[in-house]
């Protein structure tokens, strides 16, 4: 086991090869640590630093160790900054890269690396969002078949909608299909909306228009009678179309006359289809 050995030292006299994103948590009013800390002369926190003037710089005996006093400092280590932490031509030098990964757990090593340079160049504000949601490797995979920063265009409207993790990487694979599809950016942005549910939506008409075409067509052809205290809206899951059903009812009474009301909307939807 080794010994670490702590040494004071003037923040002025550590260098920041090393240097990745830090972001404000949301969880955190300030964003500085009481110190910064080093490996050696090299930071690996406070990089910003206007106010600290003595960092706590420690030296252990091998690259092994370097990395498990990292994650001792940074036990929330996120792809969004690991994208420039491991391009840095120190991190090789400094940290034993195999023992690196395999503490990071995110996935195959040779994997990540083709995604670094992907991450390393998307805009800060997406960075931000990516680090905030702790988006994985395979979440961002759809991007390595686009030229890199390529999806930064979306950054502005893609935040403004407020997306969800999941929604987030919907969004960002729709639209990485869609470029490869050679639509324009207008076309695209014209897609976003204030609420992530609506854009994802016109992302998925944009790139399955033969379908949404389809789903017209049949949505046209059912126009059934529903039950007034039923609503009842057309929408795609998937492979399969068909409609969200909601009712209210008031009492067993109402549960009965709108059940034989849907009796007679099977047997319409079953003259309909036919029809078709």
């Amino acid at each position: 086991m080794n010994v670490m050995k702590w040494t004071l030292v003037p923040y002025s006299h550590l260098k920041s090869d090393l240097k990745f994103p830090e972001f404000l948590e949301s969880s955190s009013k300030s964003r500085s640590l009481p110190l910064a800390w080093a490996i050696g002369d090299q930071l690996i926190s406070s990089f910003e630093s206007e106010t600290l003037t003595q960092a706590l710089s420690v030296e252990v005996a091998d690259g092994r160790s370097h990395v498990d006093y990292f994650f001792e400092i940074h036990p929330r280590f996120t792809l969004a900054q690991f994208g420039f932490l491991a391009q840095s031509p120190l991190f090789a030098s400094i940290f034993d890269e195999d023992y690196f990964f395999s503490r990071w757990g995110k996935g195959q090593q040779e994997s990540l690396k083709e995604l670094l340079p992907v991450v390393s160049a998307l805009s800060a504000a997406l960075l931000a969002w990516l680090h905030e949601k702790d988006l994985q490797p395979a979440d961002l995979n759809p991007l390595k078949t686009l030229p890199l920063g390529k999806i930064n265009f979306i950054a502005k409207v893609f935040l403004q909608a407020r997306p969800s993790k999941s929604e987030g990487v919907q969004i960002l694979e729709l639209v990485t299909d869609l470029c490869l599809m050679s639509l324009s950016e207008e076309q695209i942005l014209a897609a976003f909306d204030d609420s992530a549910n609506s854009t994802l939506i016109q992302l998925k008409i944009l790139r399955y228009p033969q379908t949404h075409q389809r789903d017209l067509a049949s949505k046209e052809k059912l126009k059934i009678s529903w039950p007034k205290n039923i609503q009842a809206r057309y929408q795609r899951r998937g492979d399969k179309a068909g409609f969200d059903v909601q009712m209210f009812v008031a009492s067993s009474a109402d549960l009965k006359k709108t059940v034989t009301h849907l009796e007679k909307v099977v047997e319409e939807w079953k003259s309909l289809s036919q029809e078709q």
